[in-house]
């Protein structure tokens, strides 16, 4: 049983792998399914192929690579009871786990020096990073110690060298000792050349020697590793400089098998694909594959909510059960139940309470609408009285958003030039039919119904002063939008709201929704600042979602929305400015934008054109959709005037025209007395 702790610590609060020991890393992975295509499976951590793995901020990459890597691997093996030398020959791969942003990238350039030279340093400085890892898990699996080889084993390896080192090596202890103060000494001069003014490294080992060389000799002496593969797992590939990433690209072309890479990096983190063989580029599928992260969760919505699931399961577990179980039929396994939701359907009493005992007449949706009729002139005689009859026919009290619709079909016929008493006349019919349970999907009633039903339900949550609908697990992975950490701070900001208010969320499993929207609200806030880009670009890409998000939000709150649940738009690349391609460019690198696979089919050219999503964590910021239905092709101009920060007058009017584009068109033809047929009010 689950106890009750209220000092309990918030099990979402660590949300980055670089924050996890290697104990959670294991006890918190999650597969998405037991099947071919589960995402442990594809890394293809056996395959001789180098892959690319590429994702937004928080997509699981390191996650991902650190699963993969050695010091896992025995974690996995201890488990299970199995050797450590059996376990590898059975997994046939050792992942070798490094991060760029402990190499220091941005030493290895600058400081007087030429840019040969320091690809020369920086060359031999990755031989020696690369090979120490390498021999830190030889020198764990008591390679040449345990066999009784190691000093035939050791005189192998350094025959690797071009010139071989000075001293008596002749444990792998030793060479790793050598390389380690041959990298110290190499520390040393790139530190101090500003100084002296002079870079003299004596390289020692050509570059691949080592870390192509040593698992071809360790495969060769040993018949355990005869089919083991040796990944070269380098994560946070961005903090490498263009010049870095090209030498790497070199390897990645150049490797010699058992050896093979695993490259890790932010989708803005690929600065180059090209290598030092001739400038060529190394080829997709032919020299290395591509695993977007987040663009695969996105792929299958089903699997990654299986995921997300499983990913929360295993927090709360981990939090609330000292051995790591879950209780499937407890409060973790039910985890949907712990959020408190609300019901949006048509016939929903929470939007009846609403307007629990005003007329509606009375109410702000009709109240607009007789402002606006009285505007466009009929308040004139008799019309006065048209205009509360007509009201009434679209009035149905226990139902407002059924009202709401019936209004969104009248301005539809507006804007059309239909008669106002006749387009009254046959909405009430179709929703008294509907009510009574006729409803054919095709027709425009219920199809309109569908569409829309997240606008208006938003409109008529916006205009009576309640909070947007964000509530529930199902909106928190809508929300995410393929990025695990933004589904864990979601959590973590909604928990920490939820104990805030004095919830006790571990002891009762009854997060408000309060605490919902507060959470809600600061991981959207989050996602704005965290995900940009340092500097003037980014406060740019932030300027152009903010003009983006503001068309949205008049399209959502209109009173004849353009698109239904509109948070997608289109575009031809080749027609907009230079700038502009550029702003969009950085907004989609950084996750602000997600890029919609295979584009949009325009109506009328039959052309495919690029198609962008914004980004589920920003809906809430500006009171958008979660769900992508409708989409609106964007010309040259309009996208200039988003994303071209200096067309702020062109921006204003572009957005002057979306106003005007969502109005009602002023009524030309008056409600006549003989307009109406013998027809009297359904409620």
């Amino acid at each position: 049983m689950i106890k009750s702790d209220r000092r309990r610590s918030n099990p979402f609060v660590i949300t980055k792998a670089v924050d996890l020991t290697d104990e959670q890393i294991q006890s918190l992975w999650v597969d998405v399914v037991n099947e071919p295509n589960a995402m442990a499976e594809s890394a293809r951590p056996a395959s001789p192929m180098p892959t690319v793995i590429l994702g937004g901020k928080g997509s699981g990459k390191t996650h991902l690579m650190r699963y993969h890597s050695y010091e896992l691997q025995v974690l996995r093996y201890r488990e299970a009871a199995l050797q450590v030398r059996r376990g590898i020959e059975r997994d046939g791969y050792i992942g070798m786990y490094l991060r760029c942003s402990g190499l220091n990238a941005g030493r290895f350039s600058g400081k007087r020096q030429p840019e040969e030279r320091w690809r020369q340093v920086f060359a031999y400085y990755i031989e020696l990073w690369l090979a120490q890892s390498l021999l830190r898990v030889a020198i764990d699996l008591n390679l040449g110690s345990e066999d009784g080889d190691e000093e035939v084993l050791c005189q192998e390896i350094l025959q690797l060298f071009d010139k071989v080192p000075e001293g008596n090596a002749k444990t792998l202890r030793d060479i790793a000792l050598l390389l380690a103060t041959l990298q110290k000494d190499l520390d040393y001069r790139a530190n101090n050349c500003v100084v002296t003014g002079k870079l003299e490294p004596e390289i020692l080992v050509t570059a691949g020697k080592l870390i192509f060389g040593v698992p071809r000799i360790l495969s060769q002496r040993y018949g355990f590793l005869k089919e083991t593969k040796f990944v070269f797992a380098i994560d946070e590939y961005e903090n490498l400089s263009e010049p870095q990433q090209r030498f790497i690209n070199t390897l990645v072309r150049e490797r010699e098998l058992p050896s093979t890479f695993r490259i890790g990096g932010k989708l803005y983190g690929i600065k180059t694909w090209g290598t030092e063989s001739a400038e060529e580029e190394i080829l997709l599928n032919s020299e290395y594959e591509l695993l977007p992260l987040d663009e695969r969760y996105r792929a299958n919505k089903s699997k990654y909510r299986e995921f997300a699931n499983a990913l929360i399961r295993k927090r709360l577990a981990a939090s609330f059960e000292p051995n790591g179980t879950q209780e499937e039929s407890g409060p973790i396994g039910d985890i949907s139940k712990i959020f408190e939701t609300s019901n949006t359907s048509w016939d929903s009493p929470e939007l009846y309470e609403i307007f629990f005992g005003e007329p509606s007449g009375n109410r702000v949706h009709f109240q607009s609408l007789r402002t606006k009729l009285i505007e466009s002139g009929l308040s004139e005689g008799n019309n006065k009285v048209e205009v509360e009859d007509l009201i009434q026919r679209l009035a149905a009290p226990n139902f407002p958003l059924l009202e709401k619709l019936n209004l969104l079909l009248l301005y539809q016929d507006w804007s059309n030039g239909k008669n106002l008493v006749q387009s009254s006349y046959a909405i009430s019919l179709l929703c008294k039919s509907f009510v009574e349970g006729n409803r054919k999907r095709r027709g425009r009633y219920v199809g309109t119904l569908d569409h829309y039903k997240g606008d208006l339900v938003a409109q008529i949550l916006r205009e009576n002063g309640r909070k947007q609908d964000y509530y529930g697990l199902d909106n928190f992975v809508a929300m995410s939008a393929g990025l695990p950490r933004a589904l864990l701070t979601i959590l973590k900001y909604v928990m920490d709201w939820s104990a805030f208010n004095g919830e006790e969320p571990f002891a009762s499993f009854r997060i408000s929704r309060e605490a919902q929207h507060r959470g809600v609200k600061d991981a959207s806030d989050w996602f704005y600042e965290n995900m940009r880009k340092a500097g003037n670009d980014g406060f740019l890409v932030q300027a152009a979602i903010d003009r983006l998000a503001n068309i949205f939000r008049i399209n959502r709150f209109a009173e004849k929305p353009i698109e239904c649940s509109l948070i997608t738009f289109s575009l031809d690349e080749n027609s907009v400015n230079l700038e502009a391609r550029r702003i969009l460019k950085l907004a989609e690198s950084r996750s602000f934008l997600i890029r919609i696979p295979g584009g949009q089919r325009e109506r009328n050219s039959e052309r495919i054109t690029m198609k962008f999503q914004l980004n589920n964590m920003l809906a809430p910021r500006w009171d958008l959709p979660l769900g992508r239905r409708g989409a609106i092709p964007l010309k040259a101009h309009e996208v200039d005037a988003i994303f071209d920060h200096s067309k702020t007058s062109e921006f204003q009017h572009v957005l002057s025209e979306w106003t005007e584009r969502t109005r009602v068109a002023t009524i030309t033809k008056r409600i006549k007395p003989d307009d109406k047929p013998n027809q009297q009010s359904l409620f």
